[in-house]
């Protein structure tokens, strides 16, 4: 048995130290390597006002890691002949709308069928909240009321919830069990995870249970209001009595996870054949023969050319992630009960401490550029972007002397000069062009990645006048959602405010950025692209939820109709 030496302990110990307070909430962490949990351990408290420390036993929601337990439901029952990737979902879901191409159970699987996200549409769109009640009958709605696809099944990868809940609803129409009896005895039973269940009723109690907890800034309650208060408290009680499955809804602890992960090199489960695996772990290709990088609900791919699967989730005061280096047959866990902590920054750190390295970050180092730029030349490419075609915003500043490029309002990178308008994305991800403008600052940016091109134009360089901004004031509503929304304009900013129901993620206070788009950076949302469309005549007659998270292709519409 492999024991680690005590002061590779300490360093982990240190590495999660500011999580490590009686006042706090913090992660359990656990290491598998060989085949052997070689380390566990908890970080802060479970539950604040009871003082209960967290355990390697204590149980978090694993939020999108639930898909990977789903995904082995469909690869059991297609090793036992019940159904078949190739199946048309309207076989088990015949009430699903027929949009023309077959949507198959693999489309769901692989991410790749262009149903648009239900996760987007209840809780960023229609104003559904954590804390309401959101049946499996209500979600399901809201998806066979959409009317069309955001692409062609097959054409490209989309991650979408909605895939996975649909799958959740196929093994029941099959087993007529639910997902959560068919995993328990299909999968948690088998291998022993006594503390993992799908949680299918909120109410239904969970021991040693960890509470979930915010530390965000809350929107206070006026309309289009861009005001943020943090108040006194310094963590918040999140509440999530959501009770869809599928995509969500696993709770469990490190000491099961390791069950789980050992079961990825020996399997137990099904027939008790290792093909089972090795089909669970191949991704689906697109139509071009494309990877999707996506299995049965895992990321399977390579990372530094060494194969790597992983996955990640969030919800509600919860963060988790799991990572499998393949080669080393090492496993890193991080489960945490708190937003604040985002476990895959330390998964780099954790791996260097344990091959005795020194410690990296996760995510990627910036290269050394190879060109100097003066302040002057610097200053001429500083400014705020924004893509028409992917809804792509960019900001980029000069920082110390280094361009950085802050990505939809969240990730940020270097942009390092290749020559005096040449440059590069510090992770090799993107060439970059600045077209020189008249005035001295650039006009345009041309980003490359392939064969791929596309033109950032520069913000708009002045506010909107008075009949610009009144132009889209109005009463819009998208009848797929049974939504409606007021638009007024404040202080020359867009401002919108959902009727139906509470706030909620798209009731913000938009910045319009080029042409008709207008663009919004928001803690609790991340980056939101819409757009207003004109008819023939020139009137504003709809405008259309571009974008989550810079994919574009949401395409939702609401109609003008006062």
């Amino acid at each position: 048995m492999m024991i680690l030496e005590q002061q590779v302990e300490e360093k982990i110990d240190a590495l999660f130290q500011t999580y490590n307070q009686e006042d706090t909430p913090g992660c359990a962490v656990g290491v598998l390597c060989d085949g052997e949990l070689i380390f566990k351990r908890g970080y802060g408290v479970a539950n604040l006002e009871h003082d209960v420390p967290i355990t390697p036993r204590t149980v978090f929601c694993l939020a999108s890691l639930a898909k990977q337990f789903t995904g082995m439901c469909i690869a059991l029952l297609e090793e036992a002949g019940l159904l078949s990737l190739e199946d048309d979902i309207r076989t088990y879901l015949p009430e699903f709308p027929d949009y023309g191409p077959r949507i198959t159970l693999a489309h769901l699987l692989h991410q790749y069928s262009g149903i648009r996200d239900y996760y987007v549409l209840a809780l960023f769109l229609a104003g559904v909240k954590f804390h309401d009640y959101l049946s499996r009958d209500e979600a399901l709605e809201i998806l066979l009321a959409q009317r069309e696809l955001i692409f062609q099944p097959g054409e490209r990868f989309h991650y979408s919830n909605s895939n996975y809940f649909l799958l959740s609803l196929v093994i029941e129409r099959i087993t007529g069990q639910t997902l959560g009896q068919f995993s328990q005895k299909h999968i948690f039973a088998p291998l022993g995870m006594q503390s993992t269940c799908f949680r299918e009723n909120h109410s239904l109690p969970i021991k040693h249970r960890a509470t979930g907890y915010g530390r965000f800034p809350l929107r206070n309650e006026e309309p289009g209001s861009d005001q943020f208060d943090m108040g006194e408290a310094t963590h918040f009680t999140c509440t999530n009595e959501l009770e869809l499955t599928g995509d969500d809804g696993v709770w469990s602890c490190i000491e099961d996870l390791v069950l789980w992960y050992q079961n990825l090199s020996a399997n137990r489960l099904g027939q008790g054949r290792p093909e089972l695996i090795e089909r669970y772990l191949t991704p689906g290709s697109l139509f071009d023969g494309t990877s999707t990088g996506y299995a049965y609900g895992l990321c399977v791919g390579t990372r530094n050319g060494a194969p790597f699967i992983d996955h990640r989730g969030w919800t509600c005061g919860y963060v988790a992630v799991c990572e499998y280096y393949v080669e080393e047959r090492l496993s890193l866990f991080i489960l945490s009960n708190t937003s604040r902590l985002l476990p895959w920054e330390y998964t780099g750190r954790l791996r260097a401490i344990l091959r005795g390295e020194p410690e990296q970050p996760s995510t990627p180092v910036a290269s050394v550029s190879s060109y100097v730029l003066s302040k002057t030349e610097r200053a001429c490419v500083t400014g705020s972007y924004h893509c028409p075609e992917n809804a792509y915003v960019w900001q980029i500043a000069d920082v110390d002397g280094r361009l950085r490029v802050t990505v939809n309002g969240l990730d940020e990178v270097e942009l390092l000069p290749r020559e005096k308008y040449t440059f590069e994305i510090s992770d090799g991800s993107y060439q970059v062009k600045a077209i020189p403008g008249k005035s001295g600052a650039h006009a345009h940016l041309e980003v490359s990645r392939g064969e791929r091109t596309w033109t950032f134009l520069p913000f708009r360089s002045s506010p909107l006048s008075e009949p610009e901004a009144q132009a889209y004031a109005g009463i819009y509503r998208c009848e797929e959602l049974a939504t409606t929304y007021d638009v007024r304009i404040e202080d020359g900013h867009v401002c919108l405010r959902n009727r139906n129901r509470h706030r909620c993620g798209l009731d913000l206070a938009f910045e319009p950025t080029v042409g008709d788009l207008c663009y919004k950076y928001d803690p609790w949302v991340d980056d939101v692209v819409i757009e207003f469309q004109r008819n023939p005549e020139g009137t504003i007659r709809a405008f259309v939820f571009r974008s989550h998270r810079g994919d574009a292709c949401e395409r939702l519409r609401f109609e003008r109709v006062g």
